[in-house]
Formats: structure tokens, sequence, C-alpha cells
């Protein structure tokens, strides 16, 4: 039955790391008469997004293929676009993430893993316009109530990832902008700068992750004055928070 092939979808993703025969069973229960149940999409896409090795251009399509009949058919859930989405982030091609997230499927209402996961995805994409684009066109439509510290720390990834430092740099200057750290000297935002245009009410409470994300942009960048005064600073702030 349908929890049986469960359990082998996940048996191949987790244990065997092989995605061909997870999607494989995906599809051959249709000849065999067995319905998927409320979790037997989710275990797939989730098995698939944890898989160490990224889909393949094909296995990625099959996904987009499954993503889209059930959309088609008004079956696909917010939890299941969600669990979908993060398994295409983990594929060779970043494109195929992009062509779901813009289907706008009826019956899915994107929320704050949903934009968060989609920041993943983007801060994957080689072309700093492609990206630039991206992130631009994703926050503008993410409604203030559902930007939390995980959604900021991915958007301020977007910006670290970028090749051109002038763009790259923005990640730290994010970081001071949205995040409670308190730096030894200012950053100015240029007149221009696409991060002017978000306004928070409040700044986010640091953690480790934040703190090396901004300490890698500072070596990236050459800002190592700045790099070595702020790790000074934390060292007698938020000992705590520097692993």
């Amino acid at each position: 039955g349908i929890v049986g092939m469960n359990k082998m979808m996940e048996h191949y993703c987790n244990e065997l790391q092989d995605a061909n025969s997870a999607i494989d069973m995906y599809s051959w229960r249709k000849k065999w008469g067995i319905s998927p149940n409320e979790f037997t999409h989710t275990i797939l896409f989730d098995g698939l997004a944890r898989l160490k090795n990224p889909l393949t251009e094909r296995q990625g399509r099959r996904v987009v293929r499954i993503v889209s009949s059930l959309i088609e058919s008004g079956k696909l859930n917010t939890i299941e676009f969600n669990s979908a989405l993060d398994a295409l982030v983990n594929c060779v091609n970043p494109g195929y993430v992009f062509e779901i997230y813009d289907m706008k499927p009826k019956g899915v209402t994107k929320d704050s893993i949903t934009y968060t996961t989609i920041l993943r995805a983007v801060a994957k994409l080689d072309d700093d316009s492609e990206a630039l684009k991206r992130i631009e066109a994703i926050m503008a439509t993410i409604p203030a109530k559902l930007i939390d510290g995980r959604l900021l720390f991915e958007y301020c990834k977007v910006w670290h990832t970028r090749k051109n430092l002038r763009h790259s740099q923005n990640a730290m200057i994010a970081i001071n902008k949205f995040f409670d750290i308190d730096l030894s000297e200012s950053i100015e935002l240029l007149e221009g700068n696409p991060l002017s245009k978000i306004s928070l009410k409040r700044r986010f409470p640091l953690d480790s992750f934040v703190i090396n994300l901004f300490l890698d942009n500072c070596y990236k960048t050459e800002n190592y004055k700045l790099a070595t005064n702020t790790f000074s600073f934390l060292q007698k702030k938020h000992r705590n928070l520097l692993k």
C-alpha cells in the first residue's frame, strides 16, 4: 500500500541516496493503482532536498513535471509546494526552482518558508545581473509580517555570493541594517542602493550564523580592519556567539 511505498521512497533517499529510484517508485505507484496520501509528496520532495549530491538536469525536470501535474489538478498545498522548492534548490540547474515558483499555483499561500527557500535559490545563481533582478522582485512582494531573521539571513547571503565585490559588500551593509550588530565604524548607504528600499520597525538579534557571514564578507571584500575591530567587539559583548 501507500504507507509501504512512502517508506521505500524514504529508504531510497535517506539510506541509498538514490534519487532515480525514489522518483521511479513515485511514478510506478500510478501503474499499480496506489493513490498518494497526505504525506507522499512531502516525503519525496524532502528526501530529494536532503540528498548529498544535487539532482541532475533530468531528475530536476522530472520533479518539475510532478509539481506541474499537481498544480494542474489543484492538488498541491503550501507545505508540498515549499518542499518541492527545497528539492529543486538541490539541483544542478537552479532555473527549475524559479520555474515552479513563478507558476503561482492556486491553493498555495506563500509563507516565510517559501520566500526563505527561494532566496536560497537566488544565492546559487552565478549571474549577478539575474540574481539582482530576482532579489529585487522577490523582496518587493514579501509582506512585512513574514520578514524574520532567517529570511533576512538568506537575503544577506544572496549579496555575499555575488562575484562583483561592489555588490557583495552589500551583505555586511545589510547585516548592519537588519541585525543588532554594533560596528566600530559607520557604514553609509549610497544613494540608489537597493537596501534603502527595505525598512523594518526593528533589528533582529544576532546569532553565530549572522556573525560568521558578516566576518566572511569583510574578508571577501577586503574590509580587514572592520573585521578585526568587529571581532574584538564581539569577543567582549557576544563571546557566546563566536564559534
